[in-house]
């Protein structure tokens, strides 16, 4: 994958920065991800990419009652299946 010039992956930021930005420019509406995480690396074309370590993040979304989490398909079922072990 790609890295900045410190060697690391800036995922988190860019996928923060685009859905602020779509909330700001009213694009996409605040309560529509109020209570909700999103995880995945957001691609330089708008697609949102898996990332390792979903699992233990979804855990503490469950553990803190996160409503939603939205993860890359590729990422999905590892969390699907965490869900059914609730």
């Amino acid at each position: 994958g790609r890295r900045s010039a410190g060697g690391r992956r800036p995922v988190a930021a860019f996928t923060a920065i685009a859905i602020g930005l779509m909330t700001a420019s009213q694009l996409l509406p605040s309560p529509a991800i109020e209570d909700t995480l999103l995880l995945g690396e957001l691609g330089l074309t708008g697609d949102l990419r898996p990332v390792k370590g979903v699992l233990p993040v979804a855990v503490m979304a469950r553990d803190r009652n996160i409503a939603r989490i939205i993860v890359p398909r590729e990422n999905f079922m590892k969390v699907y299946d965490m869900s059914l072990k609730k």
